[in-house]
């Protein structure tokens, strides 16, 4: 039974580990893309930009409010969905492991009962 406590302690923190450096390498190439967006748009959302229709500079200002938002949302989210992805995942890999040991003693279990001396 301790094998068991110490495969679900130690598969918690492998899931932990790639799970937060998975997150960590999506979060960089997020606030990569929305720091390009934001440099993209904004030169039009600047005071002094080219005369725009005014289409152009409601869809622009949208434009501005939504990567404000990403840039809040961005960190919170991905850590929420992180956090539930690593315990789904590490539910399913204690979960297998635990099956694997109690195969394991049924196989050794039955292999001491099936060998006997042999009497000469």
């Amino acid at each position: 039974m301790k094998s068991k406590g110490v495969l679900t302690v130690q598969s918690l923190i492998i899931c932990i580990v790639f799970n937060g450096i998975l997150a960590g390498l999506i979060f960089l190439m997020a606030n990569k893309i929305v720091d390009g967006l934001n440099e993209w748009a904004s030169p039009f959302m600047q005071p002094g930009a080219p005369n725009l229709p005014e289409e152009v500079r409601s869809a622009l200002s949208s434009l501005g409010n939504f990567i404000a938002q990403l840039r809040e949302y961005l960190a919170p989210v991905l850590a929420a969905m992180t956090s539930a992805i690593t315990l789904l995942l590490w539910f399913f890999v204690s979960l297998a492991g635990r099956r694997q040991i109690d195969r394991t003693a049924l196989q050794a279990a039955s292999c001491q009962t099936v060998q006997q001396p042999i009497e000469k």
